[in-house]
């Protein structure tokens, strides 16, 4: 009787010891940490627009880094699965992928002509490629992030509010190509209790990010179809050259109609704009140097706004394979407010063509 009441006691003992094991184990993994939203815009559009890329640029291989950035300010509400009792203890972490085809070294696949390389922001670390896993960040503790309806997270300073991306061309291409919308990448948000840097691409994002726009490829454009320009600003008497920035008495203006083509196989207009290289004056650098000490030559637009000799640019929207005309205004100036000796001036200049 007494070993069998040992054994039945025994038996007890198992099966006690056996239940708070369950027991314990339940407690420890009764949270994912996982976060998903609960109301607010999960969504941020990458719209970059109608970009152009320049002729040498629509090449294999060529990649535009931060080809677009954005800063927005979603709000929206995050709950976590996490114990809301200790949630003082707690940290963030992140997570992100891309639903395209990885093409390697942090590049997505957009179509065949593009691919584009994300790299997000998050809170206290710095701007992350995609995909990255397990991406923790400083105590910010939320009080609600545990709560069912969640914790309101917003503004520009949010995690993964900002970001950018970079531009591979895979194949050059004539013409347009449209990128409708599309999900470029997401972003999965965790809350560890204990605090930890552990999250995973699994459940639901927090946000998805959706990429658009239209890029132009550049067949080829001329300013003037290559040719030299010369500008003859006549005869100044040297004694009236006598104000720092100012036209002398008697010198003209000369107006010049630049001719400008561009061929893109683009429909629409293109955007582009003339930008102006020349070594500036030392004693007054809105005007371009001459060979003639005290005398520069000062180039305006139609509105008579300097253009700087040191890369200033003229901007222009030009319908595509029919040509065009670019107007500027050329003078003399004084750039010393001393009379120059007498004599021949020469300067050089050159005006490029670029593209946005």
């Amino acid at each position: 009787m007494q070993i069998i009441f040992g054994e039945k006691c025994v038996s007890l003992l198992r099966l006690f010891f056996a239940a708070v094991l369950m027991l314990w184990c339940a407690q420890t993994a009764a949270y994912s940490g996982q976060c998903h939203t609960t109301q607010g815009n999960p969504y941020i559009g990458v719209n970059f627009g109608v970009k152009t890329l320049e002729e040498e640029a629509n090449t294999a291989g060529v990649v535009k880094d931060k080809f677009y950035q954005w800063n927005e300010s979603n709000d929206y509400y995050v709950s976590c699965d996490c114990d809301k009792d200790n949630v003082r203890s707690g940290r963030w972490a992140f997570a992100a992928d891309s639903p395209l085809v990885y093409l390697g070294d942090n590049w997505y696949k957009i179509n065949d002509y593009l691919a584009a390389k994300v790299l997000l922001q998050v809170k206290g670390s710095s701007p992350t490629a995609v995909p990255f896993e397990n991406v923790g960040t400083g105590g910010d503790t939320r009080w609600h992030i545990c709560d069912p309806g969640g914790q309101r997270l917003g503004g520009q300073g949010a995690s993964g509010n900002s970001g950018s991306f970079s531009l591979k061309i895979l194949q050059p291409f004539v013409g347009s190509v449209v990128i409708p919308p599309m999900a470029l990448a997401r972003l999965y948000e965790c809350y560890n209790i204990p605090a930890g840097d552990s999250c995973t691409t699994t459940g639901t994002p927090v946000l998805v990010y959706y990429l658009s726009g239209t890029i132009n490829s550049l067949g080829s454009c001329s300013v003037n179809a290559g040719e030299t320009i010369e500008v003859d600003l006549g005869d100044v008497f040297a004694a009236n050259f006598r104000v720092v920035g100012h036209k002398p008495l008697g010198a003209r203006t000369v107006e010049l109609a630049i001719p400008v083509r561009c061929n893109t196989g683009n429909a629409g207009l293109v955007n582009v704009n003339l930008s102006l290289t020349a070594t500036t004056d030392p004693s007054y650098p809105q005007a371009i140097k001459t060979s003639r000490p005290g005398v520069g030559v000062v180039v305006t637009d139609s509105q008579n706004n300097i253009i700087s000799p040191a890369g200033g640019t003229l901007p222009l929207s030009i319908p595509d394979d029919a040509d065009s005309i670019a107007r500027m205004n050329v003078y003399p100036v004084s750039t010393t407010g001393v009379p120059p000796e007498t004599g021949r001036f020469e300067a050089t200049a050159t005006v490029r063509i670029n593209f946005d």
